[in-house]
Formats: structure tokens, C-alpha cells, sequence
């Protein structure tokens, strides 16, 4: 690129020397000397036709005249008085859009100046021919310079940019859960991807030893809660048949009731446990059968019962419910129904209602749940269906509960090739929305 840089401004300097020489007095006069002695010969007299045969060859225009100005030849665009002015000066000029040079002479003989005569030039016709070579030797760099550009181009590409783009297309795949090596070529530097796919080793060594830790954990809890339930149960047992002893005093009876209840509450926590387990694992089973929803949820709300008698709730469920036929698990509904409720009384302080419903929109069937709970904070809502989550609660409600019961509820719902949505506000209740998949 410099190389040919320097040829272009070098070929411009002697174009530009060029151009200047065409305006120099002793080449206008070189150029037009066989006229200019044609013309000394005869003067005054002039052969008219020689004349315009020689300047027409030279292609050249001309203005004649003797000392008076008496014009005696005249083929320019000039009058008189331009023969009168400039003697022995080039002046430039345009005629016709075309540059054209203006040079004036007298005409000598034994006496002195005889006459003047005045040439219209055109300017190309001074300026020397140049040498192609240069032009030859540009053009010839010119493409070079250019094949060199495409070829550091298509390298660039493939040193710089492909990798690039390798790069690209292989962190969006990590974020979509695949691992791809990429490997190197000839026009890839080695050290270009052996950081990234040791970066991926790392990675999908540090996932396997994750996986397999979250693994052993559910499978830990999946035996706790199993393994809890039998003892549990025989504490049940003695305690059912202390509460039937008609011979047992008061007192002794309050705490046997005590028992009775903290029991109910361990037992639901395990099985959440043992439910969450399976569901991480994916053994909770959720098997689908073509079922009519009315017939269906009637059986479901028919069977909820809520527990807190010291509250006054008002539970309502729709009798409207639409009649479509639908792939379900009634029992695994029937479970997320209750599990609803079940959280809509416990939020609920002294009194308040839980409505729930069914009815079509944008042909899904949509079932909610609402109550006038204290609701949910909103920076809890994000994360309410994650599991052991419970939020910001006071311990009366927060030791009723283990924060699995809408990890599973959602895991069910799921299953459903359905979606669970939430909305709520602090104070004014909650409600959750379940939208089925379409209807056919």
C-alpha cells in the first residue's frame, strides 16, 4: 500500500509538471515554430490555404495581423484588439467548456515588428504524452493491493471471526444444556479453544458431582420420610388408644390431644418429603386419563374439608363448572386442590372466604382458587414455587407447613402439560390460577 501510494503521488507531481510546462512561453513556441516560419516568409503576404492546412495538422487556431491591426488572416474567436495585448504571454482560458491556451507574438523583418499573430491552443495538445508505465505500474499495484486486502480479509475471518462465532454458538448451547468441545484447525490457534474446553470439562465435571450429590440428597429424604413414617405411625397408635381411655383425667387428655395434633402436623411434613422426593426423582406419578371435568371436580370440592374450626371461613366452590373432556389424574388434582386450600386457611388470620371456581377462557380450562389471606409479599411471589421456600411468615404459620406443598403442586400441574400462575397483594388475599392445556 505504501509502495503504490508513492507511485500515484509521484505520477500526480509529473502530471501536475506537466500541466504547468503547457503554460510555459518557449513550448508554445517550439510548438507552433513551423508556422511561426511560414508565416515570416511571405508576410505580409499569406498563402491562406498552406496556412489552414499547417494549423489544422497542428490543430491550432490563429489571428494575423500587420502593425496597424489590419487583420490579414483570422480563424479564431479574438478581435483586433487582442493582438495588441499580452506579446510573448501564455493566457489560459475556456471556449466551449474546453481549456484553451492564449499566446501572442510579434512577426519580425529587417525593420523590426511587422505584425502580430496570436494562436488559440488547446491546452492538451502542450501537454506531453505521458509514458503508460506508470499508469501500468499503478494499476498493477492497485491489484495487488487489493487480492492482498481479500486475502487478509478471508484470514481475519478465519483466525478472528469463525472462532469467534464457534465461540458464540458454544456458550449459547452451555445455556441450553449441551456441552460441545470445539476443536482446533490449521488456521486456528491450539490455545484459542483449549481454555474453553477446559473451562468445559471443569463445568461438566463440577454438573455430574452436583448431580449426583442433589441425587443421593432426594434419595436421603425419599428414605427419612419413609423410614420416619413407621415409628411415627406406632406413636400415633399409642396415642389414639391413650385418648380412648375413658379413666384418663383431664390434664392428661390436653396432652394427649397435643400430641395428637403435633403428629398430624409431622405427618404432613413427611409426607410433602416423601412426595417431593419421589417428584425430584420422577417417581410421582402422575398417570393421565381422558375424564369429564364436571363430573370430576365435583368429586374434588365434594371432599374438601377445612380443618381450623376456630376460624370463621367461608369456603364456596362453583357449582357452574364446565362440562369438557379432559386429560387428567384425578387424584393428583384432587391433591393440588386441597393443597390450595389448605394454604388459603392457614393465611387467613380469624375469618375470611376461599372461593374456588372453574370456567372456560380462550378454549383452556381455567381453575382458581382465591382467598382474602394476609397475601404474599412481593418480593416472595418470584419464588414461592421453590421448594423449602417459605418467605417472611410469623411462626404460628410457618411451623404449620414445610414449603413443598406448591413445589409439588406445580410439579403436578406440569405433568398436566398445564400452568399454575399466582397474584396477590399484602392484605388483600391471594389467588392462583391453574390453565389447563387446550381443549380439543
Amino acid at each position: 500500500m505504501i509502495i503504490t501510494a508513492s507511485t500515484i503521488t509521484v505520477y500526480s507531481i509529473e502530471r501536475v509538471y506537466r500541466e504547468s510546462e503547457a503554460h510555459r512561453v518557449n513550448t508554445v513556441r517550439t510548438y507552433t515554430s513551423s508556422v511561426m516560419n511560414q508565416v515570416r516568409e511571405v508576410f505580409p503576404n499569406v498563402d491562406e490555404m498552406m496556412l489552414e492546412e499547417q494549423l489544422e495538422y497542428l490543430n491550432v487556431k490563429a489571428l494575423i495581423t500587420d502593425i496597424n491591426g489590419t487583420i490579414l488572416f483570422n480563424n479564431t474567436s479574438f478581435g483586433t484588439n487582442a493582438a495588441m495585448r499580452s506579446l510573448d504571454q501564455i493566457e489560459p482560458y475556456f471556449y466551449n467548456h474546453t481549456p484553451m491556451v492564449k499566446a501572442s507574438f510579434h512577426i519580425l523583418d529587417d525593420d523590426g515588428i511587422a505584425g502580430f499573430i496570436i494562436f488559440a491552443i488547446p491546452e492538451s495538445e502542450l501537454i506531453e504524452i505521458p509514458d503508460n508505465t506508470h499508469l501500468i505500474v499503478i494499476w498493477i499495484e492497485v491489484a495487488i493491493t487489493l487480492l492482498l486486502l481479500i486475502y487478509l480479509l478471508v484470514i481475519y475471518k478465519r483466525i478472528v471471526l469463525d472462532p469467534i462465532k464457534q465461540l458464540d454458538h458454544a456458550l449459547l448451547d452451555i445455556s441450553n444444556g449441551i456441552y460441545n468441545k470445539l476443536k482446533s484447525s490449521k488456521w486456528v490457534s491450539i490455545r484459542s479453544f483449549t481454555n474453553y474446553n477446559i473451562m468445559l470439562e471443569q463445568m461438566e465435571r463440577t454438573l455430574s458431582i452436583q448431580a449426583d450429590y442433589e441425587k443421593s440428597r432426594k434419595q436421603l429424604l425419599a428414605n427419612i420420610s419413609h423410614e420416619i413414617r413407621t415409628p411415627l405411625s406406632y406413636v400415633k397408635l399409642s396415642a389414639d388408644l391413650l385418648a380412648g381411655n375413658e379413666c384418663m383425667d383431664e390434664a392428661n387428655r390436653k396432652y394427649i390431644d397435643t400430641m395428637l395434633n403435633k403428629i398430624a402436623t409431622i405427618d404432613k411434613i413427611i409426607e410433602d418429603l416423601f412426595r417431593y422426593s419421589k417428584q425430584d426423582l420422577d417417581k410421582l406419578l402422575v398417570v393421565l386419563k381422558e375424564t369429564y371435568s364436571k363430573d370430576m371436580f365435583e368429586r374434588i370440592f365434594s371432599n374438601i374439608k377445612l380443618k381450623d374450626a376456630s376460624k370463621t371461613i367461608v369456603l364456596k366452590a362453583t357449582n357452574n363448572i364446565p362440562n369438557v373432556l379432559i386429560s387428567a389424574d384425578e387424584n393428583r388434582l384432587a391433591q393440588v386442590v386441597s393443597n390450595l386450600v389448605n394454604n388459603a386457611e392457614k393465611h387467613i388470620k380469624d375469618k375470611g372466604f376461599i372461593n374456588i371456581k372453574t370456567e372456560i377462557e380462550e378454549n383452556h380450562l381455567v381453575l382458581t382458587v382465591e382467598d382474602s389471606g394476609e397475601g404474599i409479599a412481593p418480593k416472595d411471589l418470584p419464588y414461592i414455587f421453590e421448594a423449602f421456600y417459605q418467605g417472611v411468615q410469623d411462626d404460628q404459620i410457618k411451623k404449620k407447613g414445610s414449603g413443598l406443598g406448591l413445589a409439588i403442586c406445580e410439579y403436578i400441574i406440569k405433568k398436566h402439560n398445564g400452568e399454575i400462575f399466582v397474584y396477590s397483594e399484602v392484605g388483600k388475599g391471594t389467588k392462583f390460577v391453574i390453565k389447563f392445556d387446550e381443549i380439543e
